[in-house]
């Protein structure tokens, strides 16, 4: 396995870490209390242009760890690590170390956008409107992307020339990798305990946080989730037949399911195109899928209904499914289709923590269409309610191509990705933004540049 060693992440506004390392600059003698606890070893790091990278910044990075001898702690190699850390500090606002969380982003107030073409995640102050941070190893795509519930870590396939395909855990308090495992590309196989991890499909934290749900994978040929705890990476269970077709979904614990589940949508069998998608309701505990909802009529006659993302009500009870003919309320308890809304978009869906309002991007079509460039809305029984326009962030004339969206806490605000590749689209392709939308008042706020091409989810801190 690989083992990340974690190191100072320079950034916005931790002025009293900044501080303490200018006296300890200044006054050798409380240094050598304290350097024990910190930087070890520098390396600047340079990111330079890359295929489509238009820009490049240097990172410094001092891995932290006890040093071995504290009687030596202002030998030549300790004094340039404190002194490097001091002017990185200087240079960049603030540093602060592993497991300590931004001080200058509370809780609601960051956002981190996933899938860049020259980053894998851009960390974004909402306050300050503007992004702070970049994660980057080389990273040249990211694939699926999942959030525990409690927001503390994401999970997400990224791609890279150097190390290949790999499974990263991202630690959102500190915006700094805690893990990350090597998978199966097209160039390379990969086995972790006897089962082939690619994770290419889709990914989901169980509700406890303890275990990582994995689709695609196989054991001996056989399609299904793996399941790895999610500390370690062992290999705690697998789950198949199975073929995810499309999405992993974190339900939380509710009164129905005071463990929670795992949504899955596609079907048991070792078709890798199977002719219909179910609703599959995964024990987080026992790894039993507990059962298949038809959400949509099984038919052989006409194009194959396909089902795309699921989205959990705050309720509990209910989940809203999109398909390729429609959006769907789906009453698990009862297994019944309860409530249903034809579909304006090709979008993904997101919904307020009350419940109230749900809505629904518009990427249009890709190279030829950028989509309507309105945010769509709905009830909670999908009752259509206005649109919310977003053409006063148009480009050249052209509408924002919106890709998925988030809502605030408290619900006083969407924050919806926009934005194409750098090349393909034919009527131009757009960079990467953020759309603060304020939904009471129906408009657009704020446009945070994200300093990228290609864009994904987004995920509130």
């Amino acid at each position: 396995m690989h083992h990340h060693h974690p190191g100072v992440v320079c950034g916005a506004g931790d002025g009293g870490v900044l501080r303490r390392a200018a006296r300890l600059c200044a006054y050798p003698d409380e240094a050598a209390t304290e350097l024990p606890n910190w930087p070890q070893v520098v390396g600047p790091e340079w990111h330079g242009s890359r295929g489509n990278r238009r820009e490049g910044r240097l990172n410094l990075r001092c891995h932290i760890g006890p040093l071995a001898d504290v009687g030596t702690v202002m030998n030549d190699t300790s004094l340039f690590c404190l002194l490097a850390l001091c002017a990185g500090c200087m240079v960049t606002g603030s540093c602060r170390s592993p497991g300590e969380p931004d001080r200058g982003l509370a809780p609601g107030a960051a956002a981190i956008v996933a899938a860049g073409e020259n980053s894998a995640f851009a960390l974004v102050d909402l306050a300050a409107e503007r992004v702070v941070a970049h994660l980057d190893e080389g990273w040249e795509a990211a694939g699926p992307v999942a959030s525990s519930l409690d927001g503390a870590t994401l999970y997400a396939k990224v791609f890279g020339d150097a190390r290949g395909a790999e499974l990263v855990a991202v630690d959102t308090r500190t915006f700094s990798i805690a893990w990350r495992e090597a998978v199966s590309d097209g160039t390379r196989r990969r086995e972790v305990d006897g089962v082939e991890l690619w994770g290419g499909s889709a990914l989901a934290a169980s509700p406890d946080g303890r275990r990582l749900f994995v689709a695609s994978a196989f054991r001996t040929g056989v399609p299904g989730v793996a399941v790895l705890d999610a500390k370690t990476r062992a290999v705690v269970g697998f789950i198949g037949p199975l073929v995810v077709t499309s999405e992993l979904v974190t339900q939380p614990p509710s009164a129905g399911a005071a463990a929670g589940a795992i949504l899955a949508l596609g079907a048991r069998t070792t078709d890798d195109r199977p002719l219909a998608d179910s609703l599959l309701v995964i024990d987080p505990r026992t790894l039993e899928v507990l059962r298949a909802d038809d959400v949509r009529p099984r038919s052989t006659a006409g194009p194959r209904v396909q089902l795309w993302q699921v989205l959990p009500a705050p309720d509990g009870r209910h989940v809203y499914v999109v398909a390729s003919d429609g959006i769907f309320k789906l009453d698990l308890e009862s297994r019944a289709v309860v409530a249903t809304a034809a579909l304006p978009s090709f979008g993904r869906l997101a919904i307020a923590p009350d419940g109230q309002w749900l809505y629904l991007t518009d990427p249009g079509t890709a190279f030829d269409d950028p989509g309507s460039g309105l945010l769509y809305v709905f009830g909670p029984d999908l009752q259509r309610r206005e649109p919310i326009d977003l053409r006063s962030a148009a480009l050249n004339g052209i509408p924002p191509v919106t890709l998925a969206a988030a809502v605030a806490r408290d619900g006083t605000a969407v924050y919806v990705t926009a934005g194409t590749t750098s090349r393909g689209p034919l009527y131009g392709p757009q960079p990467a933004r953020l759309l603060v939308v304020d939904p009471a008042a129906r408009l657009v706020r704020t446009v945070i540049q994200l300093e990228d091409w290609g864009v994904g989810p987004v995920f509130v801190r």
